[in-house]
């Protein structure tokens, strides 16, 4: 499994435990919502700017993300 799958899991795990959806997480990133998709399916690697901005935005350490 690769880097971008495993972040992109990752992300997609948190935001399912916190009851938020894709859609949501890209209106709080300000993104188009198929760019937080691809970032959720490993299609996308997210910026680490981005990463830090999702762990943020769903109050979780950045090393649960990555």
């Amino acid at each position: 499994m690769s880097v971008m799958s495993e972040s992109g899991n990752k992300i997609q795990a948190v935001l399912i435990e916190k009851g938020h959806s894709q859609v949501w997480l890209a209106k709080k990133l300000d993104k188009h919502k198929n760019t937080v998709y691809g970032y959720c399916s490993g299609k996308i690697d997210p910026p680490k700017k981005v990463i830090f901005q999702i762990a943020q935005i769903l109050n979780v350490h950045l090393k649960d993300l990555l």
